[in-house]
């Protein structure tokens, strides 16, 4: 029978006040996938997806995925304005020194603030958070709990 080990005491406020972040690489590329069932909102019928896929490096190799989902009127932005954003964060992800997870976040907010880059600030911090997981070999579940 398996036992399932368990770690109560870890929580995400640690894991950003004590990871220190050094960014090896961030790229971004197009996300584009047709939908075998299309989405209907309103009056627009959707057919295909035209997302931004992010892929952080850390400089121990670990890697981490993030998704920025670009659906107008939905999200405040489009494909291309959400691939200009994620291209400015990720050009300051391997610029700064390192420094701890909080504070590679907050330079991501400083970056891409507000509800009018909502879309692609998730995708990086996502992508960012990943990467430190796989860094530390802890699956995301247990990390946000």
């Amino acid at each position: 029978m398996a036992t399932l080990v368990t770690n109560t005491s870890f929580r995400f406020k640690d894991l950003i006040e004590t990871f220190i972040v050094n960014v090896r690489s961030a790229e971004r590329r197009e996300l584009n996938v047709s939908l075998i069932n299309p989405i209907t909102i309103a009056k627009s019928k959707f057919e295909k997806v035209e997302n931004v896929a992010i892929r952080i490096e850390l400089s121990d190799g670990s890697v981490g995925w993030g998704e920025a989902p670009t659906l107008r009127p939905i999200t405040a932005e489009d494909q291309p304005l959400a691939m200009a954003k994620v291209a400015e964060a990720c050009e300051v992800l391997k610029r700064i020194p390192a420094m701890t997870l909080g504070a590679s976040l907050g330079e991501i907010c400083g970056i891409l603030h507000g509800h009018a880059y909502a879309s692609a600030r998730a995708g990086v911090e996502m992508a960012l958070i990943d990467s430190v997981a796989n860094s530390i070999g802890m699956p995301l579940w247990r990390i946000f709990g």
